[in-house]
This record gives C-alpha cells, structure tokens and sequence, in this order.
C-alpha cells in the first residue's frame, strides 16, 4: 500500500491530519445547515474545485473531497501511469452519499418555488435548459459508480472501476476489494479508499434514529451520541510483480502493507449490532490464524468507537477478551464519523503511525489520544491510548461495524522489506 492521503475536517493534507489527531485536538462544529436542529459535525471547510469541464452529473461534494484527497498522490500515479497500461488499473471507492447532497437541494428548492403538481416529471438537464420551469434530477449523480468514474475520467484512464456501499464498512471494503483485485490478477495498480461528504438527507436519517449529538461525542463514556463527518482516504496498493521493479525512491512510498483482513455479516439488525460478538469474535480469529501473528504481536488497535452506547458496549466487550492490554484509541471524537470514508481513513492513520515509527530515529511514534472529558460509563479492561504514550508500531488492526451487520477488520502492518 502506498503512503496514505487523508482529508477531513482536521486538515486537507496527510500531515496536518495526523499533526491534529496526535495532538488531540477536535474539529467539530455546531452546525444547523442540514437540519432545523443543531448538530456537532466535522465539517470541511476549504476544498478545491473541480475542473471547469468536470460534467454535471460528477460535480458533487463528494467529488470535491475526493479531488482534494487526489492531489497528494497525483503525481506518483502519474509516474507509475508510464510502467502500468492504463487498462491494468483498478479504481475501488467506498462511499453512502455520493451526489445524494445536490440531487435533494435541487428537489427542495424546486418544491420551494412551485406549488407540488403530481404530472410533474423528472427531466434529463438537456430538457430542463429548453423549460425552466422544470427542474432536474440527474440519476447518475446518485450512483455508487459516480465518485470512481469521476477519478477514472479525470486520470484517462481505462481502469476497472466499482463503488462499495456496505455502510460505515464500504473504506475498509474497498480496500478488501482492491486487494483481491490484485491477488487475482484482474489488475496491477488499484487506487483505492473511501469517501463521503455531509448533506441534509444523511443528517436527518440518523437523527430520525435519535443518535446525533448536540455535543461533541465521547465515545465508551458518557457519551450523547455520535458526531458525522465528512472525508476521504485514498490509497494505491500495487502488484508485488510491479512493486519489485519499481525505483528504490518510489518504493519509499510504499512503506505498509495490508497484511490480512476479514468480513462478514451476522444479519441481525438493520441498524443495532448483535451483542454476543460471536461474529466478530471469528473474524478476528480469522484474521490472526491467516496472518500467522499472536493478539500480543499487535501495537495498536483503531477502535471504530462511535459513541453509540450499542456499539462501544459491544466493541469494548469484543476486544478487552483478546486485546486488553493493545493501547487503542478511536478518532471520531475529534473529526466526527465519515461513514463510507471512515474505514478507509482510520487505515491511514493506521498507515501513518507505522510510517512515523519507521522513520523516527528512536524506532517510536506517539499514539492518537482517547478523548474523554468524564468518567468512563461503561465496563471496559481496555488500554486508552494517551498523547504522551510513544511505542514502537509495526502492525495494527482497525476495526469498523455497519448497519445490518456488517463487519471488518484490517491488518496493517510494515512492508516485509521494513521490518
């Protein structure tokens, strides 16, 4: 896997994210734009635009981020542009809400502005400039397909290009994805990762589930619900045929590896996850027995921590039986819950603590503190990381859960060349 890039509310570049998560800072904002209430989101607040010939239908929020994710890898995918035919590439993006954003303001403002006319249909944006009483709705914009035909069109490439939608798993999925496109060798290169961008529709569906919080969330505390936020992590993971004939200055963008991971789905709920934790229980066991590594072999643990009193219940229970004593943290209390983009960033700071603790000079790195301003709430044996702990990071594992079941794991650990 290459170095990662991240953006979110903590910043627009991997450095300044990782700068701001490992001093603990938050960068959650009340906010009433999406709903008539006030809610704490993790807010982007400057993105770069879109190409001026970007196409209607790709020119969504969600694009903008990804687009802003793009610009620290562009470069080097166009570099290894020359030694992969373009037809060898792969694009696998996780994401919810794609274009889902323009598409309900558009229907809204229309509904604002004319009186509801039941005749009235939805017109392609060709027919809408010939009747401007007519209003458009591009279906394409909602489309799971849209945020990998965006990067595919702009890179001209040829790539094999899907979206993953399995909730808050589909980042972590895409990258399950992009690696079985390797280990089938369907492709060499895969760009990968996740995004997701903020929008009233997503707001107001979880609020209608009483989870949103007023405040700044806590999680495996006395936490009020969860925050949402917005984001996207991008990766390359490339061919171990091609990896080996690359430069020794292009290898040193690729430092980790995705050395394992697991899924599957219990289908216990549409939206609580199962309690017994049996199903998760196995695919970590899964994903140890692959890997050939012990619980203990672990350095640190990215929690998917919500602040949901179902979820951090669960999780808490599920590791503290295998990993009480991995320090572990969860960054959703300072950037928010990216949802389809949230797997995919935790990767990279995953990526990123490995990266920080090979290049240290004293082999260590300093963890993403566990934020709790009070009195942990629920029963839990598991080690918080602080802002002062410095380790030794080599392999981690970042967990996420999602609606109707959905489980992974990822194992991310330094590329054997590293260790």
């Amino acid at each position: 896997m290459s170095n990662p890039s991240l953006v979110c509310s903590a910043g627009t570049t991997t450095y300044e994210v990782m700068k701001n998560l490992l001093a603990g800072k938050r960068f959650l904002q009340v906010c009433r734009q999406y709903s008539t209430k006030c809610y704490c989101l993790g807010k982007i607040t400057t993105l770069q635009s879109l190409p001026r010939d970007t196409p209607i239908f790709l020119q969504t929020r969600t694009n903008r981020i990804l687009f802003t994710a793009l610009h620290a890898i562009k470069e080097m995918i166009y570099t290894l542009r020359k030694e992969c035919k373009r037809a060898r590439w792969g694009i696998v993006i996780g994401n919810t809400t794609t274009g889902i954003g323009e598409n309900y303001t558009a229907i809204q403002s229309h509904y604002d502005s004319t009186k509801p006319n039941a005749e009235q249909t939805f017109v392609t944006t060709s027919q809408a400039s010939k009747d401007s009483t007519k209003f458009t709705y591009n279906k394409g914009r909602n489309a799971l397909y849209n945020p990998c035909f965006f990067l595919n069109q702009y890179l001209n490439l040829q790539a094999l290009n899907f979206g993953v939608s399995s909730a808050c798993t589909s980042g972590a999925k895409a990258l399950i994805q992009a690696s079985r496109l390797l280990k089938c060798e369907l492709c060499d290169i895969v760009i990968a990762g996740g995004v997701d961008s903020l929008n009233a529709l997503t707001i107001n569906g979880f609020a209608a589930l009483d989870i949103l919080s007023q405040n700044p969330s806590e999680p495996f505390s006395e936490s009020k619900g969860i925050n949402i936020g917005e984001g996207a992590g991008l990766f390359l993971l490339i061919h171990q045929n091609l990896y080996k004939q690359l430069s020794s200055n292009l290898k040193q963008k690729f430092l980790v590896e995705l050395q394992g991971y697991a899924s599957n789905n219990d289908a216990f709920h549409i939206t609580n996850p199962k309690l017994d934790n049996k199903k998760f229980q196995a695919i970590i066991d899964s994903l140890l027995q692959s890997s050939g590594l012990q619980a203990q072999d672990i350095d640190y643990i990215n929690l998917h921590g919500t602040g949901t009193q179902a979820n951090d219940s669960m999780e808490s229970e599920l590791l503290s039986q295998s990993f009480a004593n991995t320090p572990c943290s969860t960054i959703k209390p300072m950037i928010g819950h990216t949802l389809g983009a949230s797997g995919a960033i935790e990767a990279g700071v995953c990526a990123m603590l490995i990266i920080e603790s090979l290049k240290n000079k004293d082999g260590k790195t300093f963890l993403p503190p566990h934020i709790a301003n009070t009195k942990a709430s629920l029963p839990t044996m598991l080690n918080f990381a602080n802002n002062t702990q410095k380790i030794t990071v080599k392999h981690t594992l970042s967990t996420s859960f999602a609606f109707g079941g959905d489980n992974s794991i990822l194992l991310i650990s330094a590329s054997n060349e590293e260790q």
